[in-house]
């Protein structure tokens, strides 16, 4: 780096309280990208949206997540991956929960890069009827109680 007889390096101080900052920090963007991404993640569906995005030749669609800040833009594998998980092409039916995670195969411009995959969300082995239905209750305590071990068998996913 020039710097015609100034050394700005000499210039610069540097602060105790400054730390080694995370590259991916800097990275950023307003958009899901495939670095925050740690692993198989389930979302909720909240919103699917057709919006401008800078330096993109059209609109493309973007899907709102409740339980991430920054939403994803759907690209053309993703977008007819959403059409078979919900079977049908109005995204304002494409609600409830599907599973993101990373796919290292992704090829972009002829390059090996990975990117984001969605799939429908992801089942446990079991089900716990007792975390997903409301059971009644009067005065704070559940009714059918002493009934629920029996039931939940029947439930239970083979």
């Amino acid at each position: 780096m020039k710097t015609n007889g100034d050394n700005t390096m000499n210039n610069i101080k540097k602060n105790e309280n400054d730390t080694a900052p995370d590259a991916r920090d800097f990275l950023g963007g307003n958009y899901l990208r495939k670095e925050d991404v740690t692993g198989p993640v389930t979302v909720t569906i909240e919103d699917v949206r057709s919006v401008a995005i800078p330096n993109a030749d059209r609109k493309k669609l973007v899907v709102w997540f409740r339980e991430t800040t920054k939403p994803l833009i759907l690209n053309m594998t993703n977008t007819r991956k959403m059409v078979d998980i919900f079977h049908n092409t109005n995204t304002a039916t494409w609600r409830g929960r599907i599973t993101l995670y990373v796919e290292a195969s992704v090829h972009y411009g002829g390059k090996l890069v990975g990117g984001i995959r969605l799939q429908p969300a992801v089942v446990t082995d079991q089900v716990d009827v007792r975390n997903l239905v409301q059971m009644p209750m009067i005065n704070g305590q559940h009714t059918r109680e002493s009934n629920l071990e029996d039931e939940t068998d029947s439930y239970r996913v083979a």
